[in-house]
């Protein structure tokens, strides 16, 4: 699967997730932090179809962002013993790893080719 793909895909699900999650929390303001990260990460998804570096490197530091952001909301739901919290966070975990693992192989692809 190509990185735009993985893109859309992986912010899509974290949207739907993040959204879950804060309709769950009552909408507190910190669950909408992934949201908007993914948000942001599917308006990127269109200069990474097209190959625009400046883009792409915003987009991979936007999934880094997310996915290291999601290990604090690991530890809250983890002290809170919230077990579908948990899950939530760990599948947007896993989502945001696959696009971040996703265009570290499209940027060494990118620099073989060169």
């Amino acid at each position: 699967m190509n990185t735009y793909k993985t893109t859309v895909f992986g912010s899509i699900f974290i949207i739907i997730i993040s959204t879950w999650g804060a309709i769950e929390a009552s909408f507190s303001p910190t669950a909408f932090i992934p949201l908007v990260i993914a948000v942001l990460l599917l308006l990127c998804s269109k200069g990474v179809k097209q190959e625009n570096k400046i883009i792409a490197h915003v987009a991979v530091l936007l999934a880094l962002l997310c996915f290291l952001g999601l290990f604090m909301a690991l530890k809250g739901t983890l002290d809170r013993n919230n077990l579908t919290g948990t899950y939530r966070v760990i599948s947007m975990i896993i989502a945001s790893g696959i696009i971040l693992v996703s265009y570290i192989n499209s940027f060494i692809q990118a620099r073989r080719k060169e």
